[in-house]
């Protein structure tokens, strides 16, 4: 009887050892976003575009995360000197708001900050990150640019 139990131990075993490990899951949408984020988490110049999608609901501004512009929110008050200059040399409002008669500006601009680790979820599916800008570097010249995806 000890032998028959062994037997059926080692049949279990065997089985066990074998099975093949489960599948992992495809990457998501979300996994990508976080990379980039956890990538550009210790950078601390960033490059942004107006690019607004008022019939999305996002955030106006998109922020360069290594060779993809992703969706950001500018966090920090409105009347600090980085985002003052920010919207100044846009001509935008405090919402990100382009002047009525203007087209937006296909501009990118340099700015210091802090990425937030956080990925919201915007409008249509659409993620976003949070980028606190400390100070405004500049504009960048155009043929430095990173190119439109």
């Amino acid at each position: 009887m000890v032998r028959g139990a062994v037997c059926v131990g080692a049949l279990w075993m065997s089985a066990c050892a074998s099975a093949a490990p489960a599948p992992r899951p495809a990457e998501t949408y979300l996994d990508r976003v976080e990379a980039r984020v956890a990538t550009a988490r210790e950078e601390t110049r960033f490059v942004l575009r107006h690019n607004p999608a008022p019939s999305c609901g996002c955030p106006p501004f998109e922020v360069r995360l290594g060779e993809t512009w992703q969706r950001v929110q500018l966090g920090g008050e409105p009347d600090e000197p980085a985002i003052v200059a920010l919207l100044q040399v846009t001509g935008l409002d405090a919402d990100g708001a382009p002047p009525p008669e203007g087209e937006r500006d296909r501009r990118s601009f340099e700015v210091e900050g802090l990425l937030g680790d956080e990925v919201a979820l915007c409008g249509r599916g659409g993620l976003y990150v949070s980028l606190v800008p400390t100070a405004f570097v500049g504009v960048v010249p155009t043929e430095a640019a990173p190119a439109t995806p």
